[in-house]
């Protein structure tokens, strides 16, 4: 494939994040480090997200995160 048509398939999130946890997992194994891969999961899962769901929802009932206004630095281009 030509280099363009390669780097076209990176505007879509799942394939940028597929393939680079891929590397990881390559370059993991290289290291030496011992990683039970079964349970491999990005923040795009639907079971991750329904877990940071919960998780929010139990630090904000224990008081330990509040939703509010807050300044945030960010680039509108």
């Amino acid at each position: 494939e030509e280099v363009d048509d390669q780097l076209a398939k990176f505007k879509d999130p799942w394939t940028t994040a597929s393939f680079f946890a891929k590397v990881i997992s390559q370059d993991f194994d290289a290291l030496g480090f011992s990683i039970d891969w079964r349970r491999e999961f990005t923040t795009a899962d639907k079971e991750y997200n329904k877990f940071i769901e919960w998780q929010y929802q139990k630090f904000m009932e224990k008081g330990y995160i509040k939703q509010g206004n807050y300044p945030l630095l960010y680039c509108p281009k």
